[in-house]
């Protein structure tokens, strides 16, 4: 069992056994596609204001966390060197 997974996201951004980097799997794309396909929806067909400024925040967090995830990603040989930590 050398993979383990967790159901939810270390707040820390570390993995919470090693110690490591804890990379994202979501890729930004596929989040922001949808939320280009709410915001249309809203203009379409008139949403109330209190669900367009939900749909405003949530593109706000989208960028927020986003934009601090360039994480390099690490290859085999840096793990067994112990580059890693």
């Amino acid at each position: 069992m050398g993979s383990e997974m967790c159901i939810r996201d270390s707040l820390t951004g570390a993995c919470p056994k090693c110690g490591g980097n804890v990379v994202l799997t979501v890729h930004e794309g596929a989040v922001r596609k949808y939320l280009e396909i709410s915001k249309e929806i809203g203009e379409r067909y008139g949403v109330s204001s209190y669900t367009r400024q939900r749909i405003e925040l949530l593109d706000y967090d989208i960028c927020s966390l986003f934009e601090n995830h360039k994480v390099k990603q690490l290859g085999l040989s840096d793990f067994m060197s112990g580059s890693a930590r």
